[in-house]
């Protein structure tokens, strides 16, 4: 999902990818960029020390976002970013499992930093976060331990509640 060749890259340059990712997908009306728009900014959160800065530039950036995101081929990809988490976060596969962590990430950033990701869909299609967490809290037991990545904050609790003793 993401690479870390990738968390080297500069920030301005991830801001012109995410902006034209998003552009791109209401042009085309094509929701798969709106998920790899969402991926890249949790690379932007990592690169830039794990919070986004309070400028004029960055907080232009973060209007021009939103104001993309409110396109129906965004919402619709927003949904299905949700949907795909959704749908992993309950699984007992391990690569499963993880990919559902790092989606879980890419959303809690985007809420932490950007706006309450829910609040960018319909009313119906809300509250699936909620679930999402209610399906990561489940206890499963791996082999190995799942190390959280570099580029998650610690706080991101649903790296290490799989290992919970309180069966």
């Amino acid at each position: 999902m993401i690479e870390s060749d990738q968390l080297t890259w500069n920030p301005e340059e991830i801001q012109g990818r995410v902006l034209n990712l998003l552009h791109k997908a209401t042009a085309t009306k094509t929701p798969e960029y709106t998920k790899e728009a969402l991926t890249w900014l949790a690379r932007l959160y990592f690169v830039m020390g794990n919070a986004y800065p309070d400028t004029k530039d960055f907080q232009r950036f973060k209007q021009n976002t939103l104001k993309e995101m409110g396109s129906p081929p965004n919402e619709s990809g927003i949904f299905d970013f949700i949907t795909h988490c959704f749908n992993r976060a309950g699984s007992t596969e391990r690569d499963e499992y993880i990919l559902a962590c790092q989606m879980r990430s890419v959303i809690q950033i985007f809420c932490d930093e950007i706006e309450d990701i829910e609040l960018l869909i319909r009313e119906p299609d809300r509250g699936d976060v909620e679930q999402i967490d209610e399906l990561l809290y489940q206890p499963r037991e791996f082999k190995t331990d799942i190390e959280r990545p570099a580029w998650t904050p610690a706080y991101h609790w649903w790296w290490t509640v799989h290992n919970r003793t309180d069966r």
